[in-house]
């Protein structure tokens, strides 16, 4: 006999399949028959003392078409030129049979049976006349008997395929289901050119599934993993896997889901807006402006605002004109960098441009000064605190008044306070500008969202009604 270059230890082999999902067996052998030219499947499972019998049967008119493939790892395989089939390692039946206990293949090539725990393999007298039947036994639980029962129950069914399954006796047969939408996109596939394996871009169909329970990435109606997404996605090309076939690679799925976003933009509500998988499709190249701002509005709503620390009277000012201030620790940097480059929020600073000692200090005029020492005499009398008050022009800032309580002082914007707020009504100043004082007043314990400067206002509302009661002469100025 020729000396190989290489051997493979079948028990070492199968030490590495054991950790893996058993309903791999059902996906391998199945995705072997469905890539031939079959009208009809039957999946067969029954189970009796830890051990799963399942078989596979397909009416393909060639079958097998080399034998040899079941036992020889990474044979070349037709399979590689074409997208639109499944299989490309030739490896995915190995890692079955090595699982097994036993199995047989009858095709109509031959047939051929291991006693995998023996370690022999025997070549049998039999044949078809269409179609191969593969049977093995595995030794498995109740609990992942059932999952592989389950995940027949998740096939994606082609229209022109009958799909059979019976289990433990009972026979039913899968029907059709209509996808919930269908769009062509461009994705990444693999192929082999020039005696090489490629990764290259296809247009290829994509059908996505309302989820059952579970979702799927599906490779042509073929379950290949579960993934964390609102939705099942089948892929009507090969879909770029590891050698295991159990995992898709990040970047892809990425590139999924913002195709999908897309799709069911509409479908997505506020609950739904953070999920993980949106926030990952979110930031995918594939996801229109128009969509990404969908997102964002319906996560932080329709006047949200980039938090910005630096300011944190633009912060306070977005809260109290209700406006949803959201802060660096709500989104990934990926996420950032879509929001900055697409121009989706600003930050409260530029919406409340608040820096009115960047405007031009004005002398105050009559009104002005009674108004600046009325406002001196409150915050004494009520607060126990020496205030200074300044007069500015500043056209740019947002706001008519802000209250520094680093420095104590209380500085007024003329710019955006009419003529009449500086009125007196009988020596008292008008409403509408006491409002703005006790406003600004209440920045000496705190910012709009802190309790305590709701409680300065409390105690100047209740202080000055009591003033107004027993000394009514307070508020003439």
């Amino acid at each position: 006999m020729k000396n190989q270059i290489f051997e493979v230890d079948v028990k070492g082999l199968r030490q590495l399949q054991e950790g893996k999902p058993k309903w791999f067996i059902i996906r391998e052998l199945l995705q072997n028959a469905m890539d031939e030219d079959i009208t009809k499947c039957i999946i067969y499972m029954s189970y009796d003392h830890g051990k799963a019998n399942i078989t596979i049967e397909d009416d393909s008119p060639i079958g097998f078409r080399d034998l040899a493939d079941t036992y020889t790892l990474f044979k070349d395989t037709y399979k590689r030129t074409d997208v639109k089939k499944r299989g490309r390692f030739n490896f995915g039946e190995k890692q079955v049979l090595c699982l097994a206990d036993y199995a047989r293949i009858i095709s109509t090539t031959g047939a051929i049976e291991f006693d995998i725990l023996k370690g022999k393999r025997t070549t049998l007298r039999r044949k078809r006349e269409k179609g191969s039947e593969v049977y093995v036994v595995v030794k498995m639980n109740k609990e992942e008997y059932n999952e592989c029962s389950t995940y027949c129950n998740n096939i994606l069914v082609p229209k022109n395929i009958k799909i059979i399954i019976s289990i433990d006796g009972m026979e039913q047969e899968l029907s059709y289901v209509k996808p919930h939408k269908t769009f062509s996109a461009n994705l990444l596939t693999e192929i082999k050119e020039n005696d090489k394996m490629k990764n290259v871009t296809r247009e290829t169909e994509v059908s996505i599934h309302l989820k059952n329970n579970i979702a799927y990435i599906y490779e042509m109606g073929i379950p290949i993993c579960e993934i964390d997404c609102d939705y099942s996605i089948d892929v009507q090309q090969k879909v770029p896997l590891s050698n295991d076939r159990d995992k898709v690679d990040s970047k892809y799925l990425k590139t999924i889901y913002g195709e999908i976003l897309n799709q069911v933009i509409n479908e997505v509500n506020a609950d739904k807006s953070s999920n993980l998988w949106i926030r990952d499709g979110f930031t995918s190249n594939r996801v229109t402006k128009e969509t990404r701002q969908d997102i964002i509005t319906k996560r932080f709503g329709e006047k949200a605002l980039i938090a910005n620390p630096m300011d944190k009277r633009s912060m306070d000012e977005a809260i109290s004109n209700n406006y949803n201030v959201v802060y660096g620790s709500e989104m990934s940097k990926e996420e950032w960098g879509v929001i900055k480059q697409d121009g989706l929020l600003v930050s409260t600073s530029s919406m409340f441009k608040t820096g009115i000692a960047e405007g031009k200090f004005v002398t105050p005029n009559e009104k002005q000064k009674k108004i600046a020492d009325f406002s001196i005499k409150i915050a004494l009398e009520i607060l126990k605190l020496n205030i200074k008050v300044s007069f500015y022009d500043s056209p740019d800032a947002t706001v008519r008044a802000d209250f520094n309580s680093e420095s104590n002082q209380l500085r007024f914007n003329i710019t955006h306070i009419s003529s009449e707020m500086w009125e007196l009504e009988n020596n008292i100043v008008r409403q509408e500008m006491l409002n703005l004082i006790i406003h600004e007043l209440g920045h000496s314990k705190g910012w709009h969202y802190e309790h305590s400067y709701h409680d300065c206002l409390t105690e100047l509302g209740s202080k000055l009604t009591l003033m107004a009661l027993s000394d009514p002469e307070f508020f003439k100025i």
